[in-house]
């Protein structure tokens, strides 16, 4: 288990005085798999585990938002858009996917949540001073008449409307930082003569509209535009900050290297020194922070960051520090042995139980890996969260199934999907013995969208039935969670296609250096090549060598140790590893250029994900 130091300097809560922070259950997001764009659905639950942890956030100045009321929507909107809102087709124009896959009804809810975040966070500021960060919103595309770029509603409008409702008539200053414009935001404000847009935004023919009473700056600077320069048009937009009674800050995560709809090419550490030359420009002027756009895997470390220097703490991401691990455990620490299915401390083993733990089939419940009732999964899934992220995805009447006895033990989630009972998870597994070591071993597992078919889009990978879900990282991680329940060594599987390991490869290692250097040169080798072609050619004819027959996929054991001994193993075998990649890399032949059609690098589309 990695342990992180917590800094010394995190432990002055003084630091998080002046932070205020809004966040909502439903700002893991609904449409995590369906959007036509590979964000994050974890961003706002992962930038705020990491601030709790580093004590720059406290639960007396962390808020729950009501929803936006429609009588606010209003304010900016028009009444025939926000009713439009109830179709589906709307909704998945707006997204870019497909109708089929959405829950309508929870999509518009992190809207509205994110939206009344945003207005709860204005309100605070102008009331209290100081800043708020409200950890989804930053909707700027969203027009009066419609929606676009994942906007439908624009919450910063809305916020500034509402505000001068209630009789607000002072100056606001909007900085966006978003690879993209603030069309919506614009053309939502175009009449108030009292509000300031300075933008800077990637070079494209994405226009702000023109005319109005409304003061803007749209700068733009080259696609691949790096730190020194987008620092230096950061600084050169900010100057022209003039002094305002309220201030909005969309820190997009976008233009970070890397991020697949950004085109800029800005370091992590670059988005930072972005955040400290704004947040020192505005000084003491009331400010409400929105995370905009990011859809790059580091995103939330973006968000993370802002939120540090948004309470004036010098503290960074650790490369160790995992939210989602960090996350499951504290919910495993509150999880009693009783209430999943095994004995609580002290009680004896009944013999059913006891037979079950080793394998014997016996009468009474089934009990997956001779611990968990279909009860204890229930339980334990909704408490990690995992059944309501499913339900948010649109799935409704969850049902468990656990099987056990000759062979491996299986559960099984299943859905009403259009009247008929459709498989959403299915999971078989055992524990078995890896050299000296016992492990939770997966024999197989599926992840399954049963809404739409696969499409050019989102096309079918080697060994998949359906398209995924895109809760594969959850997943594992709560294998992991079981596995240290049951106080095994670790986790493992054997990936049966190139792109499972690929998915797999930041959380399980080869157990066999070989085959891991292997992959890695492998990895290093496809990087320009689409996943979908690069996992197609390793599973049929393979990759050209100077001499010898053709590289093919070799599937071998992946695992991630819980047991030091076991970690210690796995360490050992790093110089053969690099050996064996080194010796691979020599002796591959380039790859033939891939298909235009599929232009995604180093890893899956979006839609590829499990």
């Amino acid at each position: 288990m990695i342990r992180i130091p917590r800094p010394a300097v995190l432990r002055n809560r003084w630091l998080a005085r002046n932070l205020h922070v809004w966040h909502h259950p439903s700002y893991r997001l609904p449409l995590a798999s369906a959007v036509g764009a590979p964000a994050d659905p974890r961003r706002a639950d992962d930038a705020l585990t990491w601030a709790s942890w580093a004590g720059l956030v406290t639960s007396a100045r962390l808020h729950t938002p009501a929803e936006l009321s429609f009588d606010d929507a209003e304010l900016v909107h028009d009444a025939a858009w926000i009713a439009s809102l109830d179709r589906p087709e709307v909704v998945a124009h707006v997204l870019g996917t497909e109708p089929e896959r959405l829950s309508v009804r929870d999509v518009v809810q992190t809207w509205r949540a994110a939206c009344g975040g945003t207005l709860e966070a204005s309100q605070h500021v102008l009331r209290s001073g100081g800043r708020a960060v409200n950890l989804l919103g930053g909707f700027h595309h969203a027009e009066p008449d419609k929606g676009g770029g994942f906007c439908a509603l624009d919450d910063v409008a809305i916020a500034i409307a509402r505000l001068r409702r209630d009789g607000f008539d002072g100056r606001v200053l909007v900085v966006d930082l978003d690879a993209h414009p603030p069309d919506g935001i614009v053309a939502c404000l175009r009449h108030d003569a009292a509000v300031t847009v300075l933008s800077l935004s990637t070079a494209s023919e994405w226009s702000v509209p023109e005319g109005g009473a409304i003061r803007v700056v749209d700068e733009r600077v080259p696609a691949g535009t790096s730190d020194r320069a987008y620092l230096e048009a950061v600084s050169q937009l900010i100057r022209g900050a003039h002094r305002a009674d309220l201030a909005f800050y969309l820190a997009g995560a976008d233009p970070m290297d890397g991020d697949r709809l950004g085109g800029l090419a800005v370091s992590l550490e670059g988005l930072h020194e972005r955040d400290r030359l704004v947040m020192a420009r505005l000084g003491s002027t009331p400010l409400v922070i929105l995370p905009a756009g990011g859809y790059a895997p580091e995103s939330w470390k973006v968000l993370a960051h802002t939120m540090a220097v948004a309470a004036t703490s010098s503290a960074t991401v650790s490369a160790g520090f995992d939210p989602l691990r960090h996350r499951t455990a504290a919910v495993a620490r509150r999880l009693a042995p009783g209430q999943l299915g095994g004995p609580e401390e002290g009680e004896l083993l009944t013999e059913a139980e006891m037979m079950a733990a080793l394998g014997i089939p016996g009468p009474g419940e089934p009990r997956f890996l001779g611990y968990y009732t279909r009860h204890g999964l229930e339980y334990a899934l909704h408490a990690y969260g995992y059944l309501p992220t499913l339900q948010r995805l649109g799935f409704r009447q969850l049902e468990i199934e656990v099987t056990s006895g000759r062979g491996p033990d299986r559960m099984v989630i299943t859905a009403l999907v259009g009247g008929e009972r459709q498989v959403l998870v299915d999971l078989a597994a055992s524990i078995h013995r890896l050299e000296k070591w016992r492990v939770l071993f997966v024999e197989w597992l599926e992840l399954r969208d049963p809404r739409v078919p696969f499409s050019p889009a989102r096309p079918r990978l080697p060994g998949q039935q359906l398209p995924g879900l895109g809760m594969a990282e959850e997943t594992v991680q709560l294998l992991v969670r079981a596995a240290e329940r049951l106080g095994l060594d670790g986790v493992s599987f054997v990936p049966a296609h190139y792109h499972v390991a690929w998915m797999a490869r930041d959380r399980l290692r080869f157990l066999d250096p070989e085959q891991r250097g292997r992959f890695e040169a492998l990895v290093q080798h496809l990087h320009d090549v689409p996943l979908l072609e690069a996992s197609r050619l390793l599973g049929g004819r393979g990759l050209q060598v100077e001499h010898g027959d053709p590289v093919t996929w070799v599937p071998a054991e992946m695992v991630v140790a819980l047991d030091p001994g076991l970690q210690a193993r796995i360490d050992q075998g790093a110089r053969q590893a690099r050996h064996a990649k080194e010796a691979l890399l020599d002796r591959l032949l380039p790859v033939s250029a891939p298909r235009p059609e599929r232009a995604t690098r180093g890893g899956p589309h979006p839609a590829e994900r499990a």
